[in-house]
């Protein structure tokens, strides 16, 4: 059980402790992070900084992968790969990335 502070919040790291416990399965964090590597940066020097709701971003990894693909899974790839994240609504996360090229539309 997840201990909560006064705002009814966990921590990050209280969250990402309990993903590492959960049995989430390798496959999906490693597609997650081959989506995050091949598309995003967290290094400062690439591209404007943006933001994504992890939920959103899974689906995505799911559509392009054809498979199932958790939040979860989502969130401890981001955070194995160093980037930011706010928790948001006690599931999701809101995660700070750089776009590794941006085209001209």
């Amino acid at each position: 059980m997840l201990n909560k502070n006064k705002n009814n919040l966990i921590t990050k790291i209280e969250f990402i402790e309990s993903l590492e416990k959960q049995n989430i399965d390798r496959e999906q964090v490693e597609l997650c992070k081959k989506f995050i590597k091949f598309n995003w940066s967290n290094e400062k020097m690439s591209g404007k900084m943006k933001g994504i709701n992890s939920h959103f971003a899974k689906e995505i990894v799911e559509h392009l992968f054809d498979k199932y693909i958790s939040n979860e899974a989502f969130i401890l790839a981001a955070h194995e790969l160093k980037y930011e994240f706010k928790l948001i609504n006690g599931k999701n996360a809101w995660i700070k990335y750089r776009i590794c090229y941006e085209q001209n539309i």
